[in-house]
């Protein structure tokens, strides 16, 4: 017959190994929930940079860069040209074009500010849901304007 202490130390040996093949267990159950996760995350990669949103996303940054490029055009256009930009009669400025005096490239360069306004305000992910469904993000002109501020 084993003495008292001996059995107790067998005893505490016996609940380490259990312990011990527990947190085996657990490690390996947390292995696999990773491995999981991991393989969800590559599918939901692979699912946006294929999505609509994305390459909406893509397109106005197109948009935006042939914009640019335009209006660094302009500007070297107009540099170069001087002489060009006086005729021989006195222009008349005052000549209403039918949006409240502002001219066409004014009215052209608050855009991309008013789209970058709103898709702050109302989220990239409703913004770009909205330019799907080819939903209009400009109420009314005065409303532009308004949210315009240089």
């Amino acid at each position: 017959m084993l003495p008292q202490s001996s059995i107790q130390i067998k005893e505490a040996f016996s609940k380490v190994k259990g312990d011990i093949t527990s947190l085996k267990s657990q490690i390996n159950s947390l292995n696999e929930e990773i491995h999981e996760i991991k393989e969800t995350l590559e599918i939901l990669k692979s699912l946006l940079n294929t999505s609509p949103l994305l390459q909406a996303k893509a397109s106005l940054n197109q948009t935006q860069n042939q914009t640019d490029q335009t209006l660094r055009q302009i500007q070297t256009d107009t540099q170069a040209d001087k002489q060009s930009q006086y005729g021989l009669k006195t222009q008349n400025n005052n000549i209403s074009i039918g949006n409240d005096g502002v001219g066409y490239t004014k009215e052209m360069f608050k855009y991309p500010h008013f789209i970058w306004k709103s898709m702050v305000e109302r989220g990239l992910d409703v913004f770009f849901e909205g330019f799907l469904r080819k939903e209009s993000v400009f109420f009314d002109k005065r409303a532009l304007q308004s949210s315009y501020t240089p």
